[in-house]
């Protein structure tokens, strides 16, 4: 990300892990860029976003026009006799660790840089997506899915504490711009 001292900070919307946040980010903020989290499946090891669960405590599903709430607890219990469902299977699908099985495809990959290829087509802006690795071993799916879709107005970046997959990436994707989180992994480490 070029930066210059004599401009504004770029500002980058953390934790964009939702269609109705990515959707706010794009159309209503005035921020530079979104950040979104990846994680790698367990159970079918398709790559997904991370965090997804907070759209059920959200009135997404009910009204997706309203703007970003800013939620008080009190709101949370009016919510919760229409959640109640979605909650106990929440939790138990946590608990079985099953949580990414009965997720909606909308938050594949693929699916979701379709999503911010059509908001930032729809705001008729440009954009710096940052797509943070949270696991090890998806950098094939990564590639695959940017060679595949062309997110247009948008400077993507991918980066990662996993730094063998950013070289992979990277390998694969010379244009690609990446960023290594600093960890105990050191990216010339021999395997």
């Amino acid at each position: 990300m070029p930066h210059s001292y004599k401009r504004m900070p770029t500002i980058i919307a953390h934790r964009a892990n939702s269609l109705r946040r990515i959707r706010h980010y794009i159309l209503d903020s005035n921020v530079d860029g979104i950040e979104m989290d990846f994680v790698k499946s367990p159970i079918n090891g398709n790559v997904v976003l991370m965090h997804i669960s907070e759209d059920f405590l959200t009135k997404e599903t009910i009204a997706k026009e309203e703007p970003m709430p800013s939620r008080r607890v009190a709101e949370y219990r009016l919510d919760i006799r229409y959640y109640a469902n979605r909650v106990i299977s929440w939790i138990t699908d946590t608990l079985t660790h099953k949580q990414y099985e009965w997720k909606p495809r909308k938050y594949f990959l693929e699916n979701v840089l379709r999503y911010v290829d059509e908001q930032l087509r729809k705001a008729r802006r440009k954009m710096i997506v940052l797509v943070d690795l949270k696991s090890k071993d998806i950098h094939e799916k990564m590639t695959e899915a940017l060679q595949k879709i062309k997110v247009h107005n948008a400077s993507i970046y991918i980066s990662s504490k996993y730094h063998r997959e950013l070289a992979k990436i990277k390998q694969c994707m010379p244009q690609v711009k990446v960023l290594a989180s600093f960890d105990s992994e050191v990216i010339n480490a021999p395997e």
